[in-house]
């Protein structure tokens, strides 16, 4: 799980755009850039967003929303989670490329319970690593993790599991690996020394599975897991409905109403001030995605945001795409006056500067050849000073033009007072 930057929710006012509301298929792909390394489609169709008008009164997230039940339980009776056997070794015949990694856990106890619980996790795994170690894997790949924690005397217990092919033809040429990630959770009752369900650990802690989903649906994780369907909207609040006609220059949380058939909860990791929520997703890069919630108010950690800041006739004019923002507002915007921007759309996801068609062609624009070379241009924005990895895109849609950057971490914007986005031109 990756260690994202903390988002300050509660009782700070925060604010969001609707992103890619109604999605059709733009009349130009253009293929993207990588910035840093990662596996990211080379190619990426850039949906049109729908244009929202963006209230400049900010907005206050409720401090409390029925809190998840605490239980008191004493640490110190808590058993150690440790790795019973790793092992590892390089692919047979690729030793130096890809490797296999199995490693599974038991619970530091004598107790019946636990050694049950124990010898199930070392007859599913030792099968495996017995295979691994008489060298006949094949070309099969496996690699089993774990992770674990105890909160208010329930231990938790997961596994991602990826298992995988080398392939030596397939959609890339070269050697490459057909996998697929699943994952198991285990919960374990240390007072009652049995195994607990996930259903019985919803009920110890009080959870209300409602405002859990809702809080998922307004989660950046869940935007990138493309495991939501139907359109984002924006709302004032987690949970909220709809706003019918969001203002400009303000941001807004970004929600979706529910998750595609085939999405399954599968497992809730309580810890002291926040839950995650683990995932089986359905689309091909998120089989399995989690999302981080805070226990008091079900908000994300990383909620989905977005916002639409409209460019004034008598914008001032700057070599860069220059914004501040307080309490969730735009403050100011200055840009390069020669491009003829429109509008920049923000979301947890995505920039886009937006261009509408010109009547007179004696300013630059973005797009210099009326559609034609829309790959023309380098976006690349900085959040007070820090870049993300991002990958650049440009396209059209009738009569606008948008040119901007797909983004692949999280960026919080519950402190951000600053944006600048420069424009080269590729050589």
């Amino acid at each position: 799980m990756t260690d994202h930057k903390k988002l300050a929710i509660i009782g700070a006012t925060l604010a969001v755009l609707t992103l890619a509301g109604c999605h059709k298929c733009p009349e130009v792909v253009i293929t993207t850039e990588h910035r840093q390394h990662e596996k990211i489609p080379e190619t990426i169709g850039v949906p049109e967003s729908t244009d929202i008008p963006v209230s400049t009164t900010a907005i206050t997230i409720p401090a409390t929303t029925s809190a998840v039940t605490t239980v008191d339980f004493p640490e110190e009776l808590v058993p150690e989670v440790v790795a019973a056997e790793t092992y590892t070794k390089g692919a047979i015949g690729f030793e130096r490329v890809y490797f296999h990694s199995v490693s599974y856990p038991k619970i530091l106890s004598d107790a019946p319970g636990a050694a049950k619980l124990n010898q199930k996790f070392a007859d599913e795994y030792t099968s495996i690593i017995d295979t691994l170690k008489n060298n006949a894997e094949g070309t099969a790949l496996y690699n089993v993790s774990f992770s674990s924690s105890a909160c208010n005397g329930i231990v938790f217990i997961r596994f991602e599991i990826c298992d995988g092919v080398i392939c030596d033809t397939g959609p890339m040429s070269g050697v490459w690996v057909e996998e697929t990630i699943t994952q198991e959770i285990f919960y374990y009752d240390v007072k009652n020394d049995r195994e607990m369900t996930l259903d019985e650990y919803i009920a110890y802690f009080g959870i209300d599975l409602d405002k859990a989903k809702k809080g998922a649906l307004c989660s950046y994780e869940a935007e990138i897991s493309e495991s939501v369907k139907g359109n984002a909207f924006a709302c004032e609040n987690i949970g909220a409905d709809a706003i019918s006609d969001p203002d400009n220059d303000r941001f807004y949380y970004l929600a979706y109403k529910d998750f595609k058939e085939g999405t399954a909860l599968c497992g809730i990791e309580m810890q002291d001030a926040e839950m995650i929520l683990y995932y089986d997703g359905v689309a091909w890069h998120a089989e399995v995605f989690d999302c981080t919630l805070l226990r008091d108010t079900y908000a994300p950690r990383n909620p989905n945001y977005a916002c639409t800041v409209s460019v004034p006739r008598d914008a001032t004019d700057s070599d860069t795409v220059d914004i501040t923002f307080k309490d969730g507002k735009v403050g100011s915007i200055a840009l390069p006056v020669m491009y003829n921007i429109t509008s920049v759309k923000i979301t947890a996801r995505k920039l886009e500067l937006r261009v509408k068609s010109l009547t007179s062609t004696s300013h630059l624009t973005l797009f210099p050849e009326a559609g034609k070379t829309l790959n023309t241009f380098r976006i690349t924005p900085y959040y007070d000073g820090y870049t993300p990895h991002i990958t650049n895109f440009a396209g059209q849609s009738g009569g606008t033009y948008y040119n901007g950057c797909h983004i692949y971490e999280y960026v919080p914007i519950d402190t951000l007072e600053t944006l600048k986005i420069t424009i080269e031109k590729k050589d």
